[in-house]
């Protein structure tokens, strides 16, 4: 019956060993910006960043974010991490905007998004669902500790 909790065990490890590594990087881009930041803690920054949006609101909520500003890197960056099947989750979201042009300015986005047609809705949502059917937050955590501890070694 409690099967799932060594996953969970396992899921909060991960978590607990991210978390700190993305305190710092989040400080970091927060006082220096994010072109300051490391190839590496780009990523790192941009997978965090999308796994906590879409796991909270779906990719609407990415997108009604400042993340969202990012989000042809954060693409490049779910394929770095070993996650192509979501990376093309979050590219077929930005193909609901008009000539595949996410507005980097966080009103201009948020308007763009807001006037996405009706039928953009159900496709989001379908979206959602398949990031979670794929393992959502918690792949991509996984995926972005090993990718860490690879390139960076911790």
């Amino acid at each position: 019956a409690l099967g799932w909790f060594p996953l969970a065990e396992e899921m909060f490890a991960v978590i607990d060993h991210l978390e700190p590594i993305a305190e710092r990087i989040i400080g970091s881009a927060t006082r220096d910006g994010f072109q300051s930041l490391s190839q590496e803690e780009q990523v790192f920054f941009l997978v965090w960043g999308y796994a906590g949006q879409v796991a909270n609101g779906g990719h609407a909520q990415f997108f009604f974010n400042t993340l969202g500003a990012y989000s042809e890197e954060t693409v490049t960056a779910l394929t770095q991490v070993g996650c192509p099947e979501i990376a093309s989750l979050l590219n077929r979201s930005v193909s609901l905007f008009p000539d595949r042009r996410v507005p980097t300015d966080l009103e201009a986005r948020n308007d763009a998004l807001l006037e996405l047609p009706d039928s953009a809705d159900p496709i989001l949502e379908a979206l959602d669902r398949r990031f979670f059917f794929l393992g959502g937050d918690e792949l991509l955590l996984k995926r972005l500790a090993d990718f860490w501890k690879e390139h960076c070694g911790a």
